[in-house]
């Protein structure tokens, strides 16, 4: 295919989008059409970022080994060939087809390749300006490539439990805790709560999840694709259950809300019925979960969100009526008020009047 020959600079065709989806995670893009348009978006600010500078000397694209769609799949095919190696194994085999490259070039294409196949932003410090509101990641040359995915998602230092009802949805928290949803292309930022910002970040790739756990599958009959399954398996559907936690299917608020956000994908299945869920459910996802169950339960800041959060009939009805017996207490206070300062004033009125008429002309 000639057009996979295509600059990284250069947006991808329709059929270069179609080959390096086949070649990621195997999948037949012509069959489902419009589902990775959020990661092509993802994509494409990715390939502008490597232009980012004041000049082309420092653009990032300018010391890269990759420089066309086609090299970045080679290196995801040189990745998934063992998850065991470490960097400088994967640097030497990659030499065979960037020969002459030296060791900074093909590092800043792997961690290209990386944030391509993974959708976890490996980068240098150096570059974190390209994302500040997302860490950095970086892969050092002692790991291996499994153990480095595999650091990134801890599992949880907290045993606490709580349950996870049908209310807990990101439309909810959004609109009875003042919580703002941020969107982030980087897996490992999934869920990172900012206090100060009042800012929750979510990942929304979940058709690429899909395909990650398809990998794992696959790699039950197809022995071959083992070193393809990279993300843990349990990190997987984690994921995609806490987006069906957040998000659920069919729910008129969130349906409301991801309009508002132009995502669709809390559309896309399976969809399967676990029932009722609890923190305990979630391994990595767990401390994460926990901070925003507990700011999610916290007393309402500002008169809208308490007029809006209605969890317990009870205690909103009581708050409203007593709101009401305060207001109405008022207005007969300033009313009688108003009254007896008016009563005073005419019965001063009359006295001056019957003072007037005593007073001989």
């Amino acid at each position: 295919m000639a057009s996979i020959r295509s600059l990284l600079s250069d947006r991808p065709c329709a059929d270069v989008e179609a080959f390096i989806i086949s070649q990621l995670w195997g999948t037949d893009l012509q069959t489902l059409p419009g589902s990775y348009q959020s990661y092509f978006r993802y994509y494409g600010t990715e390939c502008r970022r490597l232009q980012f500078g004041i000049s082309k000397e420092a653009w990032q694209s300018t010391s890269m080994a990759a420089n066309t769609h086609e090299h970045v799949i080679t290196i995801v095919n040189t990745l998934a060939l063992d998850k065991s190696r470490n960097r400088p194994t994967v640097r030497a085999l990659l030499r065979q087809h960037f020969p002459g490259s030296h060791d900074l070039a093909l590092d800043r294409s792997i961690d290209f390749a990386l944030r391509a196949w993974l959708t976890m932003n490996v980068r240098e410090e150096s570059f974190a300006l390209h994302t500040p509101r997302t860490p950095t990641i970086q892969w050092d040359d002692s790991s291996s490539l499994a153990g480095f995915v595999l650091r990134n998602f801890p599992r949880a230092t907290t045993t606490s439990s709580y349950p996870l009802d049908h209310t807990f949805t990101a439309a909810n928290i959004n609109r009875l805790s003042g919580i703002d949803i941020e969107w982030t292309p980087c897996l490992a930022d999934h869920l990172r709560f900012d206090k100060r910002r009042r800012l929750l970040r979510v990942y929304p790739f979940k058709k690429t999840l899909l395909d990650h756990l398809q990998i794992w599958e696959s790699s039950k009959t197809t022995p071959e694709k083992a070193s393809r399954a990279l993300i843990p398996l349990t990190v997987l559907k984690e994921a995609l259950l806490s987006l069906d936690l957040l998000f659920p299917y069919r729910d008129p608020l969130t349906d409301s809300f991801m309009r508002q956000h132009d995502q669709t994908f809390h559309l896309e299945g399976p969809f399967e019925d676990s029932g009722p869920l609890s923190l305990m459910d979630f391994d990595h996802w767990r401390n994460r979960l926990l901070d925003l169950h507990h700011m999610f339960h916290s007393p309402p800041v500002g008169w809208s969100q308490i007029w809006a959060d209605r969890r317990n009939p009870l205690q909103w009805y009581t708050f409203w009526l007593a709101i009401v017996i305060l207001v109405l207490t008022l207005a007969f206070g300033i009313i009688s008020s108003v009254t007896a300062i008016i009563q005073t004033c005419l019965a001063y009125e009359s006295i001056k009047i019957a003072r007037s008429q005593q007073t001989p002309g």
